[in-house]
């Protein structure tokens, strides 16, 4: 007996073996797959299964297995449903994974390419075109998707204009076959701006990124491109000479203008607080009032005492000033929040960036190209001496005439082989 219907998952695990013999529920969605239902010592069962003729005209059934290699879906599903308690395995939860085995297995045997070898097919054919692209035509192709996608148009030129510093040599290379060392010299070139050189490698990594998706050989030879360029700013120079120019009468001058701000006083006291801790950015802005006992910053919540030992710090009176003055705007604000420095929308969310604001203060003090964890190490360095600060000592000792007196005896002083201090 033969019944055609759309078969559901609540339709499946509904049906039952016959008393006596065999039944074929057909799929009406996949033409020769459907449900065999037999009877049984032990009550029957039910199987996927397909009938079909093949190209030599001979029938062909097959039933399908979730622990066998024809659906890896299907097994991982069945160990997701054993692992949730469900030992009972429900037929009907694995109808969608049945039907593409039968959709393959059908048209194997009816002469067509499988899903798999389809796949296989047109992943080969996407290899082949990525290993004939030179480094322009991929960085057309990702100009052309950002102009698709809606992105800025002053962006979109400015990655072009930045792109053009590339040689046009090596533009004109084929990506697989670009010499790392020369293109690792052009993005590394000690007369382009640190910051455009970084772009320049964030762009290229991610140029090398999309190709690796079909052809890995490509994206290793990006990685390798990503070191080579790593290894040289490393033995060129500090990254930001203009950092021994900044005096401690600047940075008091900022400190009072972050202080003063109003219309986005949440990033500048996140930015001043930044300075006083040796607490990471993201922490810094994600930092709770409860968080704070006795003038004690624990990264934890009080129930959490047993964990009170680890990421503790304690605030140094310029630091319990500026929580404080957070307080007060928050209060002004009419603000019940727990968080420092809670979002403009809502007090159940802390602020998520404050670059945005900090490049506009860079722009105003003149350090269009300084990163703000860079000018924090140089603020702390007094107290807290850092490996990462002691490069620009390595590679343009301090003027320290700009410096108090106090910051040069004790630079003067420094040891990076005794101390375990961290700039955070």
């Amino acid at each position: 007996m033969v019944q055609r219907v759309f078969l559901t998952p609540e339709y499946v695990d509904a049906l039952h073996p016959p008393p006596a013999g065999e039944a074929w529920i057909a799929d009406a969605a996949v033409r020769g797959f459907g449900v065999r239902l037999w009877a049984g010592k032990g009550g029957g069962n039910a199987a996927y299964a397909i009938r079909v003729r093949d190209r030599s005209g001979r029938i062909v059934r097959e039933a399908f297995s979730i622990w066998s290699d024809q659906s890896w879906r299907a097994r991982d599903k069945a160990y997701e449903l054993i692992k949730s308690g469900n030992l009972d395995l429900p037929l009907g939860a694995f109808l969608e994974e049945a039907r593409e085995w039968a959709r393959d297995r059908l048209a194997t045997l009816r002469g067509r390419l499988s899903r798999a070898e389809r796949r296989s097919k047109r992943y080969q054919q996407a290899s082949d075109l990525v290993r004939s692209y030179t480094l322009e035509k991929m960085a057309d192709s990702a100009f052309r998707r950002l102009e698709r996608t809606g992105r800025k148009e002053d962006y979109r030129l400015q990655l072009i204009k930045l792109f053009d510093q590339v040689p046009r040599a090596l533009q004109n290379t084929l990506m697989i076959e670009l010499n790392v060392r020369e293109i690792a010299n052009a993005v590394a070139d000690p007369a382009l701006p640190f910051g455009q050189s970084r772009a320049l490698q964030a762009f290229i990594g991610q140029l090398y990124k999309r190709a690796y998706r079909w052809h890995a050989p490509i994206g290793r030879r990006g990685d390798a491109i990503s070191r080579r360029v790593s290894y040289l700013r490393r033995n060129q120079g500090a990254p930001h000479p203009t950092m021994d120019e900044i005096s401690h009468e600047e940075l008091q001058t900022l400190f009072q203008k972050l202080e003063r701000e109003e219309a986005h006083w949440r990033q500048a006291l996140a930015i001043r607080l930044y300075f006083e801790t040796g607490a990471k950015m993201r922490r810094v802005m994600q930092a709770r009032q409860s968080h704070i006992i006795d003038g004690v910053w624990y990264p934890y919540l009080p129930a959490e005492r047993r964990l009170w030992f680890m990421g503790r710090e304690r605030l140094n009176p310029e630091a319990q000033r500026i929580i404080s003055l957070a307080s007060d705007r928050r209060v002004a604000e009419g603000r019940s929040s727990d968080y420092l420095f809670p979002s403009a929308e809502t007090d159940y969310r802390p602020i998520r960036s404050v670059w945005r604001y900090w490049s506009r203060i860079c722009g105003e003090s003149g350090w269009s190209e300084l990163p703000l964890s860079h000018v924090v190490w140089r603020y702390r360095e007094p107290n807290t001496p850092s490996y990462i600060y002691m490069c620009y000592r390595f590679f343009d000792p301090l003027q320290h005439s700009s410096l108090d007196p106090d910051v040069v005896s004790k630079l003067s002083n420094f040891n990076p082989e005794s101390t375990n201090a961290s700039a955070g």
